[in-house]
């Protein structure tokens, strides 16, 4: 199959478009992506508000759209990326099926269903390794977010108090402070506080296909199949493709969950199973 064909399959839906970047911004915390956060998420709908692409955001000195909360001084959501190119690095040069197989993720990077709304500050990244990929993938971010769930200790996030204080005083989330910490305090405040444990985490944000339904716990599933977590190097290249299928398929599930707002699993054979099998038919994969 010729790329130009998967781009043709690609067009046909919707929550397969790429998110604009209008002014140079990460196209994760772009003003067309944060309105769609709000549009999408149920959690932002009522207490939430959309404020339009700044150069300097509200809590970061970096420019792009983000929301807050009305009437209530809180960490601001922007947005990150749940599995960046850079995991797959080492998927280049091993011939033309893994070459067509990393094209078709390139092309779904920047849709919504590799998009999260994210708060301010916690941007857990993951520098490159020399060889093999980098750990910016769904799985790293994940286990880091249900680890706070988990976890009661708050001694870990050091500067608890420096990010509560620079939020009560309008200042920027920057230098000195640490990005766990910044994760600490929105799942915390936002979510412990009020309640909410790892499992409504997982469904508000349309993560259900990214964890083990299976295990009571909704442990996150490995970013590459088969295998505990890491990076791709010295990987077999049928461990590289079925890495880079699942990974494609996570972000078209999450793409058509988001838009039609489907927070159970899928039932084996019915419409909304049907029509996913039929774009991943489409697909060869």
């Amino acid at each position: 199959m010729e790329y130009e064909e998967i781009e043709e399959i690609l067009k046909k839906h919707t929550f397969l478009n790429i998110i604009e970047s209008k002014h140079g911004e990460h196209v994760e915390v772009s003003e067309d992506a944060v309105r769609k956060y709000f549009e999408y998420f149920d959690i932002y709908k009522s207490d939430w508000m959309v404020h339009e692409y700044r150069r300097s955001r509200n809590q970061m000195s970096t420019r792009g759209a983000w929301l807050s909360k009305k009437n209530a001084k809180t960490i601001d959501i922007a947005g990150d990326i749940l599995t960046a190119k850079s995991a797959f690095k080492f998927s280049e040069d091993k011939g033309d099926e893994i070459e067509l197989l990393r094209k078709i993720f390139e092309r779904l990077y920047h849709t919504l269903g590799n998009c999260i709304p994210w708060c301010e500050g916690a941007n857990l990244g993951g520098r490159p390794y020399n060889k093999g990929g980098s750990p910016d993938y769904f799985t790293r971010k994940l286990k880091e977010c249900k680890n706070i769930f988990d976890d009661t200790d708050q001694t870990k996030y050091k500067g608890y108090d420096i990010v509560s204080y620079r939020i009560k005083n309008d200042k920027y989330l920057g230098r000195g402070v640490r990005k766990y910490t910044c994760l600490y305090y929105w799942i915390k405040n936002e979510w412990k506080d009020k309640g909410k444990v790892w499992k409504n985490f997982v469904n508000e944000n349309y993560l259900i296909d990214m964890v083990d339904m299976d295990d009571e716990n909704y442990e996150p599933i490995s970013f590459i199949v088969g295998q505990s977590d890491g990076n791709l190097a010295n990987k077999t290249d049928d461990v590289i493709k079925s890495t880079l299928i699942q990974s494609i398929k996570l972000v078209i599930k999450r793409g058509y969950r988001i838009e039609n707002h489907i927070k159970e699993p899928f039932l084996e054979n019915d419409d909304n199973y049907k029509k996913l099998q039929k774009i991943f038919s489409e697909l060869e994969i």
